[in-house]
């Protein structure tokens, strides 16, 4: 419960952001832990403090400590637990992968002068393989644009440190892995199917991290040819309005201007629709009327 709460309270509003501890360093003590971040845009004036805000934007690791300012501090990480802890993960491969993780164990007073303890952690599941991915589509024209579209699987065979020869065999059949142990079934080795590596299920919300709410669903957003929706034709893609985040640079007297390095959805929509512009068959020519 300490940890669900955790959780819920750190990352459950839509501007929040998780990682693991390896984005602080491949030398930290813990480098599967789940770290939170409030979400952050750049307004577009000055230079980004990308360092600084990593530090500033930071609210607290999701694992139990028995000081929970320690957890709050983005150093935490960088040290193995001290004092009494607990193996959550126990992990299936040599000891210099860091796969073991442990977490201090808090005290929890009870009646009658009895105590207990607890150690609990949050791991991220979307930063893990999900086991269950359906096989691409096959060589036909339609298949190759779906593949396109779609978003990428990944390379069994390219794999070099993990035999993944298994889950490539299986084929379509991965569909029906439905528990994180259903793998060693197929034959996938137990080092080869470590916990912070593969899932059996992964999925999130599609969020605006930095205004909040659900994100925008752009895919049909060039569809009409007879142009933009109303809140885009002034837009510019970058700063959310109708001002660009920078000005077009300047050039000298009589040069053609520079667009501004936030281009308009105006820009992008003309570039996106040229294909309505051609004519002629295997002479195209291009209409540039209202380019």
């Amino acid at each position: 419960m300490s940890a669900i709460g955790e959780l819920q309270k750190h990352a459950g509003p839509d501007q929040r952001i998780t990682a693991s501890g390896r984005t602080h360093g491949a030398d930290v003590a813990q480098p599967h832990l789940t770290g939170v971040w409030e979400g952050w845009k750049w307004d577009g004036t000055g230079d980004p403090d990308f360092s600084g805000r990593k530090t500033s934007q930071f609210l607290r690791w999701l694992a139990s400590s028995r000081d929970p300012d320690l957890a709050r501090s983005p150093d935490f990480v960088k040290d193995a637990p001290a004092g009494g802890v607990a193996t959550l993960v126990r992990g299936n491969r040599d000891p210099s992968e860091g796969d073991k993780v442990d977490a201090q164990i808090v005290s929890i007073a009870g009646p009658n002068n009895v105590t207990g303890g607890m150690a609990w952690a949050v791991f991220d599941e979307s930063t893990k393989l999900p086991t269950a991915l359906p096989e691409p589509g096959g060589d036909t024209v339609t298949a190759s644009v779906e593949r396109m579209l779609a978003a990428p699987l990944p390379g069994y065979k390219a794999t070099t440190k993990r035999d993944w020869g298994a889950l490539q065999a299986l084929a379509s059949d991965r569909l029906k892995l439905v528990t994180a142990n259903q793998p060693a079934l197929a034959g996938l080795a137990a080092a080869d199917r470590g916990f912070h590596d593969v899932t059996s299920r992964s999925a999130g919300v599609i969020a605006d991290v930095s205004k909040g709410g659900l994100a925008v669903d752009l895919s049909r957003l060039f569809s009409d040819p007879d142009g933009l929706p109303a809140g885009y034709r002034d837009r510019f893609l970058y700063s959310g309005t109708s001002t660009p985040l920078a000005p077009p640079p300047s050039r000298f007297p009589g040069a053609n201007a520079f667009p501004s390095p936030d281009p308009s959805w105006s820009l992008l929509y003309s570039h996106y629709r040229l294909y309505d512009k051609l004519s002629g068959g295997m002479d195209p020519m291009i209409n540039t009327t209202g380019i």
